[in-house]
Parts: C-alpha cells; structure tokens; sequence
C-alpha cells in the first residue's frame, strides 16, 4: 500500500466515521409533540396573540412540535380533539377549556393513559392536571370593581348611579372568576338592585333597550375589550357618551387591541389579561424534561388608562419590534441549518472524496458554530425583554405614585400659603382704615393689593387640584352674555382709550341667554381680554364677536386681536399649565389659559386657538344653549344670585406714549420699570425732590429719553420686548444720552449679571429688593459727581479731538467747544446754527449742554466771548470797537454794558487796574 492511497483511506475513514457519528446523533436525538386544544375561533386577536407567543418561545426548541386545533366554541369538538391527541400518544397536551366541566372527562382520560396537561387562560372542574397557567380573574375582577368605584366618586348625580355587566354566556372560568371579584368590591358601596347584569350575545344591539331602560347607568364593565368597544358604538349612537364610562379587559397592543381604544378615548380603561403562551411553553419544556413545576403559574396584571397608555403602547411597540428581530434571526438559524443539511448530503454522496469532504466538513464545524452564536444571542434577547415587561410594570407604578405625590404637594403648599396670606391681609385692610388722610396709606394699599394679587394666584392653582378631584361644583344660571361681557368690558375701557386700541364687542342681538356659570366665565373671559391686551400694541384692534349657530344649537365667541401672533409649535401648547409664550416679551404665570380651558370644557364646551405670527389671534369659546346637559345639582336655583368673585377688580395700566409729570424739581428723573406698583411706589417717593417720568417698558423709556433727556435714569433689567441691558447699551452709544448717569435695578443678584449691566454702561447696580433711603443716596452721589464732572468739562478740557470708545460726551464736548471758538466772531452765533452744525435738536443740545456744563447753550456763548474779550483787552493795545468785534459783540456800547455786568467795571478801567483781575475765575450767573 503507497503512502497516497493510506492518505486517501484514512480521510475517507474519518469521512465515514464522522456521517456515522452525526447519524447516530440525530438518531439518538428525542424529539416531543404537545397537542394544543384551543377553545375559540381561530380568527380571535387575544388568542392569534397566545399562538405566534407558542410559537417564538418553540423557536429555541427545535426537539418539539405543536399541533394547534380550534373547536369554535363547541364543547364536544373540544373534546374530541383531546381524545384524539391521547390516540396519537402526543407527549404533552395543553387546553384552554371553552366551559368548565365537559373537556373534564378527557383530562382523566389523559391522566390515566400517563400524558401531562397543562390548563391555560381557562380553568376545568377537575383537579387531574399538572400545571395552570394564567392571570388571577378573581383578583382582575376587584381592579376593575375599584376603578369603577373611583369613577362614581367624581359623579355628582341625583339619580344612584348604576353599574352594567356585560359578560358571556358560557360557563368560562375567567368570566365567573371577574364576576364575582368585581361583585366583591362592588356590592359593598352600591345594593344589589343598584347592579345590572346584562348578558352579551351575537346581537350587541340588545344593549340598546337595556340603557333606554336603565338611564342612571354611569359604568359598564366589558368582560372583554371587544365587547367594550362595541358597547361604545352603542353609547355614543345613543348620545350617552359623555356620561357613560367603559372599563374591559385583554389591553392587547396593536390597531383594534384595547390599548388603542383606550388611548383614542373608546374605552376609559383596560386591564392588561396577559395571554401567556411564552410562559406555557416554557413549563411544557421542564414537564418534558422532568424539571419542577408549580402547579398554578399566576400572569401579573396592571390598569392601562389614559395616564400610562402612551408608555405602555411605546414598550408594546419596542417588544413587538425585538419579536420581529427574533423571528428574523430565527428565518436565519434555518437558513444555516438548510445549508447546513445541503453540505451533510453533499458528504454522504462525496464521503470518499479526500478534497469534498475537507470542506464540507470544516463548512459544518463553522456553521455549527455560528447557530451556538446565534442561539445565546437570541437567549439573551429573550431574557432581556422578560427584564423590559418587569421594568415597565415598575415603572407604570412609580409613575403613579410621582403623580399623586406632586398633586399633594401643590395642594398642600397652597394650603399652606393662605395662613400667611391671611395675616397679611387683615391687617394690612385695618392700616388702610386707621392710616385715612396719612400720606402712608398708599404704602399701606400696596401692600393690599399685592397680598390679594398673590391669594389670587394661589386660588388658581387650587381650582386644577378641585378640577382633577372632580370637587370644583358648577352654579350655572341663565345669563345675558352681550351684558355680562359688556360689564367686563368696561373694565378694560380705560387702558383701550389711553393706548388707542380699537376695542369693540360685536353681537347682532343684544340679548343672547345662555346657561353659564359667571363666577367661572368672568375667569375665562378676562383672562382671554388680559392676554390680547399683552400681546397687541398700542393703535391696535380688539374684538369681541358673539353669533349664534343654530346647527349646533351653539353660541360662539371669538376674541380676535392683531397683535404679535404665535408660532404654530406655541399654539399647540398654550393651553398647557404653566407653559408661556416667549417669555421674554411679556410675563406671566402660564396658568390663566390652562384654567380657561378647564373651566370651559366643565360646562361641556370648548375653546380653541388659530393664531398667525405678526397677523394675529383668535381664541374661539364655544357653549352649548339650553342646559339639558347640565345635572340638577348644577344649576342655580332662581332665587339664588351669584356672587363674582372677580379675578381683577381693577386694571391698572401706564400708557406707553406719553411721560407722566409728577413734580417740579430742578433735576429729572426717568423711570423705567414694568411693574405698576413698584414703578408707582419709587415714582411717588421721589416726586417730593425730582421731576420724574415713568415708562412701562424698554421701547417707551428709550423715546422718553431721546425726547426729554432726563438728568438721571433708573432702569430695570427683566423689561418687557426691550431688556435692560439692550436699553443701557443704546443710551450709552448714543451722542444724546451717553452723558445720563443710569442706576440698573435687577432681582438677579449673580456677579455675571452685576458685571454684564456694568459692562453695558450702568453707573450703578442695585438688587432687589433694595433699601429706598439707599437708592436716594446714590441718586444724591451721582449728582455731586456729576457736578464736578461739568466743572471739568468747562475749564480743563483741552481742545483734542480724538474720541475713544466710551468717551462720547468728551467727544460731544469738544466738537460743541471747538465750532464755537470757529464761530465766536459772528455777532449772530447762537443755538440754531449750533443745531445746524451739530445736527442735533434745540431740545436735545440744551439738555446736552446743561448737563455737560452747567450752562445752557446761550450762557456758555457769553461765557467765552466776555473770556475772549478780556484776554484780547490785556494783551493787546486795540480799540474798543475792534476788541468788540474780535468777542462776537454788535456794539461796542452792548460790550461794555455785559463786561461791566461781569466784572463790576468798564473795560477801561479794568485795563488800568491790569494784574488785578487776571487769576479770577469767570463768575457764572
């Protein structure tokens, strides 16, 4: 024998041995069958759900096949399938029984004959079985009877209300089990004839006579979601919608499972029922393998409602997409394991080819390898979506403990406020009374109004809390809403006329009643006229208009404005509590359209928003005429008169044109601040010693300063359209203004912010709240510097025309110096040709002038001429008339009348007493 052909032999040997010793191993290999009774049709979403979970659980056993058969809701047909499978020796049998006893003989039978069975979702009125796999109905039945009682507790009705069933008429453990637990919770709080059982069958349309009949019905309890969704088609086509709450049970994700309907508002709430198809498998693998079982295998349930459905439909979605993922790397796994089996025949039929067989075999050994890769990774997907439908049952229950939580806080805290609130406000009423005629009473009024503005806010937050409690109580009557708006309409007159606002309410009919609640409405209607008003300029438009729809037995109200507008991102959330607008245009709580709305939809109506950027606004509020929809307890009896308690008794309001002149002093003061009662408490202490105008917000403050050219400016940071900084930075950059000294007032006290306002040109920085007698001394102080600074600017500054950044008023200085020394011959000289070479106003070069040298424009000219004349009558030897002319003088007789004026003698005897006069300073008058 060659060395070759031994080579060839013994490769071929192993070849052999190798297909033998697979051969053996897929001999040797035990492989399982489970029979699978299903009770239903096979057309069923719940039980589709059960199956394709058998099924992907079965991918990772490839040693065991399932045989499913559907008996349709036919007992015997259930139980013909049973003793067919014990005929057929199957390994193991799983049934969902259709009804109690008939499928319980063929489980003795099944018992007897040695063959496992596993009970799933339904129980059977036999104890010969292995294991039950299942969520507890029982307990599943008291969830939904607690929901429905939490639901009646935010029913205010005159009628006890009712509670419908609806269940199946099969005798199916689950629909008995979920009877009596929501018995169990039920019965104690509502009688017995208080219960209405009604039971479903093929005509859902008998449901019908059943609400005709019943009308104090309030809940129905769907044994399944399917019977829930159907009982709403019923309920809405009967126009009970809105008072008739739905409860089911399966929450199945996807397009027409309960999850959908409860996110879409068809059910109020579903219980999760779990299917566990997964989990029965995974017990008919330890049966099969002699592991330990439990015999009952209880499914965790949860309440899907409208706070965690969203969640609950995002991880559905999540786990459905990783199922998917497994099914595709399964499709893969047999695509390996085909080619697998393509290559293994390649060898049986090539076995005694040396060079086939190579490859093929180290082919397999790596393919083989890749399918071990790939089933751990499909192990440890399968175990981290078991650890996914953990954590989101964890976290659907934090979520509502989170929730209760912060609703105790708010409450608590609001609460909480009212103590101190009220001790502000009695004796801040008693100061008012005793302090009559005392200049504190304002002070004292302030204080009030504050205190009040304060309860008021609080008071809005605890109407949310009443709302979501279901504990705030309409007291609607018949209204005339053309008249009540019009008296709300006064109350906003006043700012309308002084900002030139087009302010109209428009109604064809002055007498159009509707059921209202007035202390709710005058809430929601001036919180809509408070933000137009915020949100339009002045000489704009505000319209009230009223119609009637008589289609939809409707009134509608639009209140439309040309105001700035919104963005279609911010139209959708302005209904939103606590969400504002571009806060840095106008400021606010968030909450006064947040509360608008739930007050509007209390009474069954509606508001809505369109809105288009630098167009406009419309908030539309829509009320349903008559008050069939309203309960007794609702409406107001005729005898009985509502109170308002009014949200703004008062509006106070600055107009953002004209300055208000408050005092005579010699030194201006220009106050900007958006807050009317801080404004009106600084103004008011400063008009004894300063002239002083206010401004509301940036816009108007910079036209008040170009305009009047105050000595002083206080500003505040946090403005409205124009923030402090940017007023500060204007000033200062301007040649008009960059002389007034500004005091920044800011409730940001962070160094960042000291250190921007200064940086921007503030001359000082005060944080609130701040010390009045305080802010008078830094007042007092820039005063004096700013004295000495004129003194400077009048007799040091040298004739230098180069500017540096910052120095403006240096700059303003010398070209002011400079073109009257150009121009100091010309007898005419005087402020308008300054004005035409400056190009400034006369108004804006006198404040400019005085503030930078004491002297107003006229004084300064004379200043320098008499200077000139003197310097030119002791230094040279002229006549008087030319020395007149050389000083700008007309006459030489008008010369030596100002001279005599300025120096107590003539020029001639002045110049006489030469020497003598010379190092006294310029006198100023």
């Amino acid at each position: 024998m060659t060395k070759h052909e031994f080579k060839i032999r013994t490769v071929s040997l192993l070849v052999l041995l190798t297909f033998l010793a697979s051969c053996g191993q897929e001999t040797n290999r035990e492989s399982y069958k489970i029979g699978f009774s299903q009770c239903i049709f096979p057309d069923d979403l719940w039980r589709v759900q059960m199956i394709s979970e058998m099924e992907r659980e079965l991918l990772f056993h490839e040693e065991i096949s399932m045989e499913v058969r559907f008996s349709g809701h036919d007992n015997e047909k259930q139980l013909r399938h049973v003793r067919e499978f014990i005929r057929q020796g199957v390994d193991l049998i799983i049934v969902s029984p259709f009804e109690l006893d008939p499928v319980s003989p063929a489980l003795e039978e099944a018992h007897q004959s040695g063959i496992p069975v596993i009970l799933i979702d339904r129980k059977a009125n036999s104890r010969l079985y292995t294991a039950f796999v299942g969520a507890d109905n029982l307990k599943i039945g008291n969830i939904a009877g607690h929901l429905a009682l939490n639901i009646l507790k935010g029913i205010r009705d005159e009628k006890a209300p009712a509670i419908l069933e609806l269940t199946v008429p099969e005798l199916a453990s689950p629909f008995l089990e979920r009877h009596n637990g929501f018995v169990e919770v039920v019965e104690p709080y509502l009688s017995d004839s208080v219960i209405t059982e009604a039971y479903y069958s093929a005509r859902i349309d008998d449901l019908r006579h059943t609400l005709l009949n019943n009308s104090n019905i309030r809940i129905i309890f769907a044994q399944t979601d399917i019977i829930g969704i159907k009982a709403k088609k019923i309920v809405d086509r009967l126009g009970l919608g809105d008072k008739i709450s739905i409860i089911g049970i399966d929450g199945l994700a996807g397009p027409g499972g309960g999850m959908q309907a409860v996110a879409d508002g068809v059910l109020t709430a579903s219980i999760l029922y779990p299917t566990g198809g997964e989990k029965a498998i995974q017990i008919a693998v330890d049966v099969l393998n002699d592991r330990y079982v439990k015999r009952n295998n209880e499914l965790e349930t949860t309440v899907i409602n409208k706070d965690n459905v969203r969640l609950m439909m995002q991880q559905s979605s999540k786990i459905s997409s990783q199922q998917n993922d497994i099914v595709r790397m399964n499709e893969k796994i047999f695509e390996q394991i085909s080619i697998y089996r393509s290559q293994r025949n390649l060898i049986y039929i090539f076995s005694f080819t040396l060079v086939v067989g190579l490859i093929l075999t180290a082919y397999v050994l790596k393919s083989r390898t890749e399918i071990q890769k790939i089933n751990r990774r499909l192990s440890e997907q399968n175990e981290e979506i078991s650890r996914q439908k953990d954590r989101e049952m964890q976290m659907s229950k934090k979520i509502k403990e989170t929730t209760q939580a912060k609703v105790r806080f708010f409450t608590n805290i609001s609460h909480e406020l009212k103590t101190p609130l009220t001790l502000i406000l009695g004796p801040a009423e008693r100061l008012l009374t005793e302090l009559h005629g005392s200049p504190l009473k304002k002070e004292a009024n302030l204080i009030l109004s504050n205190a009040q503005r304060l309860l008021r806010l609080v008071n809005q937050l605890m109407e949310f809390r009443k709302i979501e409690t279901g504990k705030l109580k309409l007291n609607v009557s018949q209204v005339n809403v053309f008249e009540f708006i019009e008296e709300i309409k006064e109350s906003f007159s006043q700012m309308a006329e002084s900002r030139k606002i087009d302010f109209r309410l428009l109604s064809d009919k002055k007498l159009v009643y509707a059921w209202i609640d007035k202390n709710m409405f005058d809430k929601v209607f001036f919180n809509l006229l408070i933000n137009a008003f915020k949100f339009v300029d002045d000489h704009g438009r505000i319209h009230v208009v009223m119609d009637e729809d008589k289609s939809k037995n409707d009134l509608v109200i639009k209140f439309k404005d040309n105001g700035i507008g919104m963005m279609p991102e911010d139209a959708e959330k302005i209904f939103d509590r606590f969400y504002q607008v571009d806060s840095s245009k106008v400021k606010g709580t968030g909450i006064g359209l947040a509360l608008s709305k739930e007050l509007v939809e209390l009474h069954c109506g509606k508001i809505t928003v369109e809105s288009v950027p630098d167009v406009g606004t419309v908030f539309t509020v829509t009320v349903k005429l008559g008050n069939s929809h309203f309960s007794k307890s609702e409406i107001l009896p005729s005898h009985e008169k509502m109170e308002l308690d009014r949200m703004d008794k008062m509006l106070s309001y600055q107009t953002d044109e004209a300055p208000e002149f408050l005092s005579s002093g010699s030194t201006s003061i220009l106050l900007i601040e958006d807050n009317d009662d801080l404004r009106s408490y600084i103004a008011e202490n400063l008009k004894d010693q300063y002239k002083v105008y206010e401004a509301i917000n940036g816009e108007a403050g910079l036209t008040i300063a170009f305009d009047e050219v105050p000595d002083i400016i206080i500003t505040d940071i946090g403005l409205p359209r124009i923030d402090g900084y940017e007023v500060i930075k204007t000033l200062k950059n301007d040649l008009r203004t960059s002389h007034i000294p500004i005091i920044a007032l800011s409730a940001k006290d962070e160094l960042d912010n000291k250190i921007k306002g200064i940086k921007y040109g503030a001359d000082d920085y005060m944080t609130k709240p701040f010390s009045f007698q305080l802010l008078l001394e830094r007042i007092h102080t820039i005063q004096i510097n700013t004295q000495k600074l004129r003194e400077h600017y009048l007799y040091e500054l040298p004739p230098d025309r180069s500017v540096n950044p910052g120095e403006l008023d240096r700059k303003f200085v010398n070209e002011f110096t400079s073109t009257v020394q150009q121009n100091i011959t010309d007898p005419h000289l005087d402020v308008r040709i300054l004005c035409e070479k400056l190009g400034l106003s006369k108004i804006q070069l006198y404040r400019k002038t005085k503030a930078t040298t004491g002297y107003n424009v006229n004084e300064y000219i004379r200043n320098v001429r008499i200077k000139l004349a003197r310097s030119i009558l002791l230094s040279e030897d002229l006549p008087m008339s030319e020395i007149a002319h050389k000083s700008g003088y007309s006459s030489s007789s008008y010369f030596a009348t100002i001279f005599k004026e300025e120096f107590g003698v003539t020029p001639s005897e002045y110049k006489k007493s030469r020497g003598a006069r010379e190092a006294e300073p310029i006198s100023k008058k």
